[in-house]
């Protein structure tokens, strides 16, 4: 499997763990104690489920990342298959390779693979912290570019797809980034030769692509995550305006059943994730957005402030 495959892989559960650290409550903590929270998350305790078990059994938000084939005679891992009776590919919005398939349990694509270091070591909280704290800035870098994409085609809405948002954020990261996995700095990043989007590898991906695709503003697995703070809403146009206009607040989180605790109604969208709902907690001046799968608890997502404007005769 290649490298950059492995490297999503980490980056992706890697960023999870940091979604379980804060909410245990953790970020005040010091940093070992965060760092070793994130070992405990990433590969599983008596207290602790492995996130990175759960990316292997494509269950919770990674069933997103997967398609479900069947079992092909001969093919390396069917063994470990067996119980299950069919195969994990990875999908190509995923990997980006239209020429290739990565399965669960193919040679380079098991646990231990995923959790050992090429000098034979396992991933230390340490790097899982790292690694998790540079998915979210290369995320915030994403979404700008996911902003820009949404304004230029907000009036075409219907002709723009998921591959296309995708496509369009990569050649803009690949530019910004000029090439690189994480964006350059000091020196080296201003000597650092400038790309173009035409000559964008089509395998290229971001540190955190995965989380993006996954988690982010569009998000393949329906799933919110808290820590990746700066959300796809222009605050600069929504935090004027009035109470009234809080669905369109609620629409452009891509949200599906909203319960609105003050005033007492309720809103429904339909949307292609079902089983997820989203909860607006309003007081006078602020409304905090909550979100949760069916059957999970609730989790604060994004808190706004909300501004009163005069209404004209």
């Amino acid at each position: 499997m290649p490298d950059y495959i492995l490297q999503e892989i980490r980056d992706v559960t890697a960023l999870h763990c940091r979604e379980i650290c804060m909410t245990k409550k953790a970020k005040g903590a010091d940093t070992e104690k965060q760092m070793e929270m994130h070992a405990k998350a990433f590969l599983g305790t008596e207290a602790h489920q492995s996130v990175l078990d759960l990316f292997l059994k494509g269950s919770g938000p990674y069933f997103a990342a997967f398609e479900k084939e069947k079992l092909e005679n001969n093919r390396a891992g069917n063994e470990a298959r067996a119980e299950a009776g069919y195969v994990l590919e990875l999908k190509e919005l995923l990997h980006c390779d239209p020429n290739s398939r990565y399965a669960v349990f193919d040679p380079g694509f098991t646990r231990e693979d995923i959790c050992t270091q090429r000098d034979g070591t396992t991933l230390s909280g340490r790097i899982l912290y790292d690694k998790g704290l540079q998915v979210v800035t290369n995320y915030k870098h994403a979404v700008k570019h996911y902003l820009e994409f949404t304004d230029a085609n907000q009036n075409n809405p219907s002709g723009t797809t998921l591959e296309d948002m995708l496509m369009y954020v990569r050649q803009k990261m690949h530019v910004e980034f000029k090439g690189g996995k994480n964006k350059p700095t000091g020196h080296a990043g201003m000597n650092r030769p400038a790309v173009d989007e035409e000559n964008m590898p089509a395998k290229y991906v971001f540190n955190g692509y995965f989380a993006f695709v996954l988690f982010g503003p569009r998000p393949l697995s329906s799933y919110l995550f808290s820590c990746l703070s700066k959300q796809p809403v222009s605050l600069k146009r929504q935090m004027l305006l009035p109470r009234e206009m809080l669905v369109l607040v609620v629409m452009s989180l891509n949200s599906t059943d909203v319960e609105c605790l003050w005033p007492r109604r309720h809103l429904s969208r339909s949307w292609p994730f079902p089983n997820t709902q989203l909860r607006l907690a309003i007081s006078e001046r602020s409304f905090t957005v909550f979100s949760r799968m069916q059957g999970t608890r609730w989790m604060s997502t994004r808190s706004f402030q909300i501004k009163s404007r005069r209404q004209k005769n």
